[in-house]
């Protein structure tokens, strides 16, 4: 809904505050930004504001400059730009649809075909659990590819993908999954800033969520 259409603009969603800014120009993308709980929108007649999850999360339309934000609460406080698609894969087709596209289409094959085991995730981060071992893997490189495959060593601090996500254990990222997107074998302790810690015992493949604007900066 347009801004102009909203008889109240919300001030919450979930533990977030919304803090409205004024934007006589419309073109007040240096107005949205996230500090801590506190999250700063333009407002500018024309702008978009759509409600998800009974208004604990949200979808923000810049439309001077056609730029789209997620965010909201999922564990902590969280705001993210992501790509037009995904905000036309609300538009299309709703809320549900719009979350199914944010899941990478590397976990939702992994989900399918292992259908009784679900991926888990920490913010943009999605971890599946692979029933095999580092040392079947080596082999499965060394039998189907003719190579050998390098078991990572057990280290601290390996950087997930550029973000601002860790592993402290093994971690090898030199794979690619469905539609060319990043992914890594992992196995050790996810952490992450505003995230709980995610244990991850036996091998895991890490991919990071669909349709965001700026992979390395995201919540």
């Amino acid at each position: 809904m347009k801004l102009k259409d909203m008889k109240k603009k919300p001030t919450k969603a979930g533990i977030a505050e919304i803090n409205w800014v004024e934007d006589k120009s419309g073109y007040g993308d240096l107005d949205i930004r996230r500090e801590g709980d506190k999250i700063y929108l333009p407002d500018y007649p024309e702008h978009e504001f759509i409600p998800l999850q009974g208004g604990k999360q949200f979808l923000f339309r810049n439309r001077s400059l056609t730029r789209f934000w997620f965010g909201g609460t999922d564990e902590n406080s969280f705001l993210v730009r992501i790509t037009s698609e995904a905000f036309a894969s609300y538009k299309k087709s709703g809320a549900k649809a719009f979350y199914e596209f944010l899941k990478p289409a590397t976990i939702r094959y992994l989900e399918k075909r292992f259908k009784r085991v679900k991926a888990k995730r920490q913010g943009d981060i999605w971890a599946f659990p692979i029933p095999v071992s580092w040392k079947t893997l080596d082999l499965l490189g060394d039998l189907l590819y003719d190579f050998k495959y390098i078991i990572p060593p057990k280290t601290k601090s390996n950087m997930v993908f550029g973000t601002r996500h860790e592993i402290d254990g093994r971690y090898n990222d030199s794979e690619d999954g469905l539609n060319d997107s990043p992914m890594a074998f992992v196995e050790g302790t996810l952490t992450s800033p505003n995230h709980k810690s995610l244990k991850l015992k036996g091998l895991h493949i890490l991919v990071q969520t669909n349709g965001l604007e700026d992979d390395v900066e995201a919540d």
